[in-house]
């Protein structure tokens, strides 16, 4: 599984501020050609977004929308319910 925050901030100096804090990837702020195509395949139209993928089974696939509120809602306990999804969604894909 793999964690990566999406910026939309006004500058990088914003970026730089927001993701200093923040222990997984980001995509760089610079990243302009990235962060429109990860903007149109996840739908993304919020700042910041954190978005949760799959990065073991299906690498890119989809874990968590919410993951921002995830982590706000349930702190330390957000990657057990991430986990969680990835086992359901490995269960579903054996069945």
């Amino acid at each position: 599984m793999e964690i990566i925050f999406c910026s939309n901030d006004g500058n990088e100096a914003a970026f730089e501020r927001n993701y200093a804090t923040m222990p997984f990837l980001a995509v760089p702020y610079a990243d302009e050609q990235r962060i429109q195509s990860l903007k149109q395949r996840f739908g993304i139209n919020g700042i910041p977004t954190l978005i949760v993928l799959d990065g073991a089974r299906k690498p890119g696939e989809l874990v968590s929308y919410d993951g921002r509120a995830d982590l706000q809602n349930h702190q330390e306990q957000a990657l057990d319910i991430w986990l969680k999804k990835v086992q359901d969604m490995n269960e579903l894909m054996q069945h």
